[in-house]
């Protein structure tokens, strides 16, 4: 068994309770009517959760006795919830099904039954505890020509309204609409695009399902659609981000308000988040970023002049972890600014805003 040391360190310095702990759930994410068929199945996304910090070992055992191979997480001091089911069937992303059971003594194991060329990574969020797995199988042949693939994410939702305005506004309806305007935009821009959204009415969708939506899709770009918040800024404006490490405290404290988490919670993962980005994904992460940013505040300030540029920055946003694919996530306008928040409530500026978010990304399809 491998032992995964960062998380080991994490859980002493947090004061996890040793025992005890419940596994409460394991969800799976990432296929859908949004996946075609030549990306449906490639990739799936194993989120378990916890009522508590759960300390796993993870091993690999090859395909013996009848048994295919198999990854495994071995969990002590951990009971299973009755919402777990003992035998998951999943048959997609190179993953038959999961099975979790008691090993010995207060010993839990899930163990994943995979294919012999399936690539698996995993990693953990806090505050709820998860532990996020995904997996992913090689197609047998190559795809050959397909159209590229844009998923656009509009934040919050349902029971996640996100910030509210002084006018009522409220960001999971702004972003939805100035998503569905961006879609309309890069139809234009860029028909040779399939353009897919996490969500396309007013509902919840977890952090973690909305990456895995992208990856399931294979998609080539993920843009996640915000806005910004906060009752002392004085300074409102656009701001664009991308997944890596950062000291900057008001990127953090945006991250922990985005990610539904507090600073504590978002500092000490940090290293650990960003460990999963390739150096190649953030560069082109970060000239996605450029390109948007620009052109998005460009549009804007036609008809908010004062309009504030707050660049692009690194920070740890959850939504955008496990992404495969350059992944951005901009805060379009300040929606608690009342001139931002009139603007935002007006045709005129939504569509301005969203021709320039897709006449970045059209920019950066033609590099």
């Amino acid at each position: 068994m491998v032992g995964d040391a960062e998380l080991a360190g994490w859980a002493q310095r947090s004061g996890a309770r040793a025992a005890g702990v419940r596994l409460q759930q394991i969800a799976l994410y990432g296929s859908g009517a949004m996946a075609d068929r030549s990306s449906a199945g490639r990739e799936v996304r194993v989120v378990m959760r916890f009522d508590g910090v759960a300390v796993y070992r993870r091993g690999e055992l090859p395909a013996e006795g009848g048994l295919p191979r198999r990854m495994v997480l071995d969990l002590d001091g951990v009971a299973i919830g009755h919402a777990v089911q003992p035998v998951i069937p999943v048959g997609r992303g190179g993953l038959s099904r999961i099975r979790a059971f008691v090993l010995d003594g207060d010993r839990v194991r899930v163990s994943f039954d995979v294919g012999s060329d399936t690539e698996y990574r995993l990693f953990f969020l806090s505050d709820p505890f998860r532990v996020v797995m995904d997996f992913r199988s090689e197609p047998s042949a190559p795809e050959g020509a397909r159209p590229c693939r844009v998923v656009l994410d509009a934040g919050h939702g349902g029971e996640q309204p996100g910030a509210t305005g002084p006018n009522g506004l409220r960001e999971s309806q702004v972003a939805l609409a100035l998503a569905r305007r961006v879609r309309q935009a890069l139809r234009r821009q860029a028909p040779q695009c399939r353009v897919l959204m996490t969500r396309d009415e007013d509902r919840s969708v977890s952090l973690e399902e909305r990456a895995a939506i992208a990856n399931a899709v294979d998609a080539d770009l993920f843009v996640s659609i915000h806005l910004n918040a906060s009752p002392a800024e004085d300074q409102g404006g656009v701001a664009t981000f991308v997944l890596d490490a950062t000291d900057d405290q008001a990127a953090l404290r945006l991250a922990a308000r985005e990610n539904d988490t507090d600073l504590e919670g978002v500092s000490k993962l940090q290293l650990i988040l960003a460990s999963l980005y390739r150096r190649d994904q953030v560069q082109h992460s970060r000239q996605l970023a450029e390109d948007v940013h620009r052109n998005a505040l460009y549009a804007g300030r036609k008809l908010l002049p004062e309009l504030g540029d707050r660049g692009v920055k690194s920070a740890l946003f959850y939504v955008l972890v496990g992404a495969r694919m350059p992944a951005i996530l901009i805060e379009a306008s300040f929606i608690t600014r009342p001139r931002e928040a009139a603007a935002l409530a007006t045709d005129e500026y939504r569509q301005a805003l969203a021709d320039g978010i897709a006449d970045g990304i059209a920019r950066y399809l033609q590099r």
